[in-house]
């Protein structure tokens, strides 16, 4: 009960006042890190199952008329699925961008870079099942991360903005390019 609460405290910290955290989180282990990402995600399970409870009865509870067992079911593994997915998107993404840090000059390790993602990710994942805000809590996530990446890879400002913004252009330009190669 005493690190979910200290799990809550972070929530707010790293919201209202970032730098200040990513210098606390700078000390902390990987495995504090990432209990407080999996804590998080898993509010967001709960949210979204709780929703989908009430989507899935009632839009498409004609099919579930046809097979009710997949209603019950389907719920556990959501419930296994979301966090799974969120571990995985935390760990492939961290080793995108820590191959950027590298290259612009952070030194700290993969672990920090793991870190900053699990703490700045926390805005876009808990408004995750809110479509309308969920634009801006991206913002302020990247804004998260680019606080995150240069405290904890102690890295200059410019040098932590390319290792952030030229992942996602490079993903970008090589989905226009395998468009128009079709």
């Amino acid at each position: 009960m005493k690190k979910l609460k200290r799990c809550f405290m972070k929530i707010w910290k790293i919201l209202k006042h970032p730098g200040n955290t990513f210098e606390e989180v700078y000390r902390e282990s990987l495995g504090e890190s990432l209990l407080y990402y999996l804590i998080i995600v898993s509010i967001l399970t709960i949210i979204m199952l709780a929703l989908g409870s009430v989507f899935i009865s009632m839009f498409i509870s004609g099919f579930f008329e046809e097979f009710p067992m997949l209603q019950w079911v389907s719920l556990p593994i959501l419930f296994v699925f979301i966090p799974l997915f969120g571990f995985l998107t935390l760990l492939i993404s961290s080793l995108f961008v820590h191959i950027f840090v590298l290259i612009f000059g952070g030194r700290q390790g993969l672990k920090q870079t793991i870190k900053a993602l699990a703490y700045s990710s926390t805005p876009a994942v808990l408004s995750a099942w809110l479509p309308p805000i969920l634009a801006l809590s991206i913002v302020w996530s990247l804004i998260l991360l680019w606080i995150g990446i240069r405290k904890l890879q102690k890295m200059n400002r410019i040098m932590t903005i390319f290792s952030i913004l030229l992942p996602p252009i490079i993903i970008f330009a090589i989905g226009l390019l395998l468009k128009f190669l079709r």
